[in-house]
């Protein structure tokens, strides 16, 4: 995880100190005077919708905990190591803004996270819990946000905008094995075993987000959000949703938008007899389309 947090830490350095630089006006591309920038100016307009298409490649990092209250067993899970989930994928991506003044807008975007494993071992062994038969395990996994947005910073190159909503953390993930299972030395279930961390859970958010031009074309931006609480069986949620951007305007309608995510959750899930412990980390690249109409 590492990998993307340094650069990433690094350009927000240099773009807040961007922000708050004497820069001179921009000059047209046509070379007749001064514009205000395609990605910060164009966005102006009394009334303004966007949306847009992404895709992200991803690297996952991934550790489960399921307690059994009952009995007090326990079962510590490394699902990209130990049951072998691939720990790179690619999702799909959409998000959407409609602004209906100068300074209020409304944002949205939906990411779905889909990955499965299947393993055959005569003898499986996870930590205390040993298995003879076939491991199923899946990642059925979504993120939602709903945003208000207000700019309390802009001029001719620059926004920086206060966001307030819902994060809705719509995590699935399954492990189902069957055959013969032991815990402890102790055969415990015959034929089948299953063990979930699913829940949804609307929490609340409150981040910043921040755009600076370079060109009447280029800008670049960061967003950080802060996610937390406890709603239904989620327990103790603190999420951290980061990303560094890059926009490329072809005119006023297309643009280009490319950058790096990072993405840290840890929370509970309490159910009726099973308390799971999750941390849920990815991060990597990601590139797409915006309409503006």
């Amino acid at each position: 995880m590492d990998f993307y947090v340094v650069p990433m830490v690094k350009l927000l350095l240099i773009l807040s100190l961007a922000f708050w630089s004497p820069i001179p006006a921009l000059a047209s591309e046509d070379g007749t005077g001064t514009t205000e920038p395609y990605g910060v100016g164009f966005d102006f307009k009394d009334t303004r919708f966007s949306i847009g298409i992404a895709a992200a490649a991803l690297r996952y990092d991934t550790q489960l905990e399921f307690v059994d209250k009952d009995s007090g067993r326990s079962i510590f899970v490394d699902a990209e190591g130990t049951l072998g989930l691939p720990d790179t994928d690619v999702s799909p991506a959409i998000f959407g803004r409609y602004r209906f003044s100068r300074r209020h807008s409304l944002g949205f975007s939906y990411w779905s996270l889909k990955r499965s494993n299947t393993l055959v071992s005569p003898d499986f062994d996870i930590g205390d819990l040993e298995v003879s038969g076939v491991i199923e395990v899946s990642d059925r996994s979504h993120f939602y946000y709903l945003n208000y947005s207000y700019t309390f910073m802009e001029d001719s190159r620059s926004k920086i905008f206060g966001v307030l909503g819902l994060y809705g953390l719509d995590v699935k993930y399954a492990i189902e094995a069957e055959g013969q299972i032991f815990f402890d030395g102790e055969l415990i279930a015959e034929d089948s075993f299953t063990r979930t961390a699913s829940a949804f859970a609307p929490l609340p958010m409150v981040g910043i987000d921040a755009i600076f031009a370079v060109t009447p074309r280029w800008s670049f931006g960061t967003k950080v959000m802060l996610i937390g609480g406890s709603v239904g069986d989620v327990r103790d949620a603190l999420v951290l949703d980061t990303s560094v951007r890059a926009q490329y305007m072809f005119n006023e309608s297309l643009g280009l938008h490319f950058g790096i995510k990072y993405f840290n959750a840890d929370f509970d899930v309490d159910k009726s007899s099973v308390r799971s412990k999750v941390s849920y980390g990815f991060d990597g690249v990601f590139g797409g389309l915006s309409l503006t109409i």
